[in-house]
């Protein structure tokens, strides 16, 4: 069994890290991180290390693995916010204020013409979400889903709305 390390100093540190800089170059650049978040990213690696430096036996493939870890993460978290923001967007643009407009009708039409190519269960998931305004529960006693997994069934029907409406040329306005 390996022993934990007692600690490391600065100096090790920073040996550590300009010998891995070639694989933290490659991990960064596999995992298209913009190089705006890559720092970031790079320093909460560094401080998570320092916080838990005591406990980790081999920094070098620790910091490796935990900067893979947060490039999926940091991925995960701007997925979930854009298929949010489409979520909000389109319920507002669908809702909006003037419902006879023509740019209502075209986004009408657009999402029809979306909605329409997507899988079955799809389609009956968003119809029931916002056609139907139904809840978790009441969707997965429809479908027969467990409830525990209608949540991460509609942000994949969501994620397939927005890949369909954007191959398609839709294009949302700026916000105001």
């Amino acid at each position: 069994m390996r022993q934990p390390r007692t600690g490391t100093g600065p100096d090790d540190l920073t040996a550590i890290l300009e010998r891995l800089d070639a694989e933290i170059r490659r991990v960064l650049i596999r995992f298209r991180i913009p190089a705006q978040d890559a720092e970031d990213l790079l320093q909460d690696v560094v401080l998570t290390y320092l916080t838990k430096q005591s406990s980790i036996a081999s920094p070098a493939p620790w910091l490796l693995a935990t900067l893979r870890n947060l490039c999926l993460l940091y991925w995960r978290r701007r997925r979930r916010t854009l298929i949010q923001a489409i979520d909000a967007g389109l319920l507002d643009e669908v809702a909006g204020e003037e419902p006879g407009s023509q740019e209502q009708r075209d986004l009408a039409r657009d999402l029809s013409g979306a909605v329409a190519k997507l899988p079955t269960r799809c389609r009956s998931i968003l119809r029931l979400r916002y056609g139907l305004e139904c809840g978790g529960p009441e969707i997965a006693e429809r479908l027969g889903y467990r409830a525990d997994t209608v949540r991460q069934a509609t942000l994949r029907c969501l994620s397939a709305l927005s890949r369909q409406l954007l191959s398609s040329g839709y294009a949302p306005e700026a916000p105001r």
